[in-house]
C-alpha cells in the first residue's frame, strides 16, 4: 500500500502523476496507459479535457452536421453555432466552444458536399497548371499542409492561413528546372 511508496513515487502524486507506469516505461507505453484512460474516462460519460478523445467527438458531431446538410453546407458564419447545437441536443459533455479541430470537416460543415469538391477540384487544378507547385519541395510542402488540416483548423486563424500561405507564394517563385517532369497523358497518341 502506501508504506511501499519510495520518495520518487511520492513526489510524482504531488505533481499529478498517479499511475507509476508514467515513470517507469518508455514513452510509447506511457501514451497507450494515457489513451487507454482517456477511453475509460470517456465510456464513464466525459471526454473534457482529453485532446485525443474530445477531438474525436468534435468530429463526429461535424460529420453529423454535415449528413443534415450534405449539399449546401450551412455556411461558413454558422458552423460553430450550429456544431454548438448538434452537441447541444446530443447531450454530449464536451466542451461546446471549440471547433472540430479539422478542416477538412469545416470545409464540409460550411460548404457541403458542393463545395468541398469546388475547392479540391480548384486546389488540384492549381497544382497541375503551376509548374513550380510540381516541385519536390513545394510538394513536400503541400503534403504538411495537408496534413495539418488533419488535426487543426488550419485556415481559422490567421497564423495558420499564413503558414499555409506565405510558403506557397514564395514555392511559386521557384525556377521551373527544379519541377518533377510532367507525364505525357495524351489521349491516341503513341510515343516512339
Amino acid at each position: 500500500g502506501v508504506v511501499s511508496l519510495s520518495l520518487a513515487d511520492v513526489t510524482a502524486v504531488g505533481e499529478g502523476v498517479a499511475n507509476p507506469v508514467y515513470l517507469r516505461h518508455p514513452s510509447l507505453r506511457k501514451m497507450a496507459y494515457m489513451l487507454l484512460f482517456e477511453y475509460e474516462n470517456y465510456r464513464c460519460g466525459g471526454a473534457k479535457d482529453f485532446s485525443l478523445l474530445e477531438r474525436l467527438v468534435l468530429w463526429r458531431n461535424a460529420w453529423h452536421v454535415f449528413r443534415q446538410h450534405p449539399l449546401s453546407g450551412v455556411g461558413t458564419g454558422d458552423v460553430a453555432a450550429v456544431c454548438r447545437q448538434q452537441l447541444q441536443s446530443a447531450g454530449v459533455p464536451v466542451d461546446i466552444s471549440k471547433s472540430p479541430h479539422n478542416q477538412y470537416l469545416i470545409f464540409l460543415v460550411a460548404f457541403g458536399l458542393t463545395g468541398f469538391l469546388l475547392i479540391t477540384f480548384f486546389f488540384i487544378r492549381a497544382l497541375v497548371r503551376t509548374p513550380s507547385l510540381r516541385s519536390p519541395l513545394a510538394l513536400a510542402y503541400t503534403l504538411i499542409v495537408l496534413a495539418s488540416f488533419v488535426g487543426e483548423n488550419t485556415l481559422g486563424t490567421l497564423a495558420g492561413c499564413l503558414f499555409a500561405a506565405c510558403p506557397c507564394v514564395l514555392l511559386v517563385q521557384l525556377p521551373t528546372d527544379t519541377v518533377l517532369p510532367q507525364p505525357d497523358v495524351s489521349i491516341g497518341t503513341q510515343t516512339p
